[in-house]
């Protein structure tokens, strides 16, 4: 027990070594693409939910 780390620098390394792996997700920018919609909504019958 007495190799024990913080918790801090074992989430450090676990985070080093996905990024190194390439197992991270694409960092959150904010920025949201322009989606043009182009047609209309057709539905069954007028005030269907489902």
């Amino acid at each position: 027990m007495a190799s024990m780390q913080p918790e801090a620098s074992l989430d450090k390394r676990v985070y080093r070594i996905m990024h190194q792996n390439g197992l991270l997700l694409t960092r959150h920018t904010g920025k949201r693409p322009q989606l043009a919609h182009e047609g209309k909504v057709v539905t069954l019958r007028s005030n269907l939910r489902w």
